[in-house]
């Protein structure tokens, strides 16, 4: 077998694990250029560690963040891994090692940031101001991603009982909190709304909204509020702010509950934000030994 033919047969396999079409846009876009550096053509056999280092080394030619360069070598790596259990290429995995990426903190919003937030949401439609501070009231306070957003169905969402059922990464479902804020933007957003549709979020003409309207609201709304944000960073808020408030409540926090909450595949993703929020709350408590020396 070559190279593309076994490439075909991996996405084939991914599409019918039925991931996200984003997730094997993603596939394709950064491992069709290391095809076709190896060759197409090649037989898999052919494919050897130097091959695919030589490969990696021109990712360090090109002026690439070293996030980009990640971003590449974990796909191509999962295509490597997945051609090493079908035909045992002579590839090892191990010297295959990616860059080590900046952990930068995320900006956590104050309650007067946030409220200068829906103070900026404002369109030239009343019904499409409250759409809008539906979708960020979603995002800050449930935790939402952008598609979970554009695919959040009226039939799913169960205001009495404080909960919705969105569809995340992996086309799995889980349940988010409400919380009476979105619930009452949801509520005003639905009585005004001029159109019916499955779909919860529209746009002007009554078809369902994309990723692509949510990512220019959010530009606008930081051009206009002038507070550094984007969805995957209220995302993130709402995560940090979830440990922080039940670490101050009750001393303790869960990373197997705002793990179902956020829909991670793995804890250790969810575990990232513990520590954050307790450095944070460390932070916000202690008392600087300058301060107790000069009595300040």
């Amino acid at each position: 077998m070559i190279v593309q033919e076994a490439f075909e047969r991996f996405i084939m396999k991914k599409k019918l694990k039925n991931l996200a079409l984003k997730t094997i846009s993603n596939y394709i876009c950064f491992v069709t250029p290391f095809i076709n550096y190896v060759g197409g053509s090649l037989d898999v056999e052919l494919l050897d560690t130097d091959l695919v280092l030589n490969y990696i080394s021109t990712l360090y030619d090109r002026k690439l963040a070293d996030a980009s360069r990640a971003t590449y070598m974990r796909h191509i790596k999962a295509f490597l891994r997945w051609m090493k259990d079908c035909y045992s290429i002579p590839v090892s995995l191990t010297e295959i090692e990616l860059p080590k990426t900046p952990k930068k903190l995320v900006r956590i919003l104050s309650d007067d940031d946030v409220r200068h937030l829906f103070d900026c949401v404002t369109c030239e439609s009343e019904w499409l101001t409250m759409r809008n501070r539906a979708i960020i009231a979603l995002m800050l306070g449930s935790g939402l991603r952008q598609n979970e957003v554009t695919t959040l169905q009226w039939k799913n969402i169960y205001i009495s009982q404080n909960y919705a059922i969105v569809r995340g990464k992996g086309n799995k479902e889980r349940c988010v909190p409400l919380g009476s804020i979105v619930s009452r933007f949801l509520e005003e957003y639905r009585r005004i709304c001029p159109y019916e549709n499955t779909f919860v979020f529209i746009g002007r003409r009554g078809a369902p909204i994309t990723n692509n309207t949510i990512k220019k609201m959010v530009q606008k709304l930081k051009n206009m509020s002038g507070i550094d944000i984007s969805s995957h960073g209220m995302r993130h808020n709402f995560a940090t702010n979830y440990c922080i408030d039940s670490l101050e409540t009750s001393g303790q926090c869960d990373a197997y509950t705002l793990q179902s909450l956020m829909g991670h595949e793995n804890v250790k993703t969810t575990e990232k934000y513990m520590h954050y929020a307790k450095s944070m709350i460390a932070s916000k408590n202690s008392r600087s030994h300058l301060d107790m020396v000069f009595g300040a």
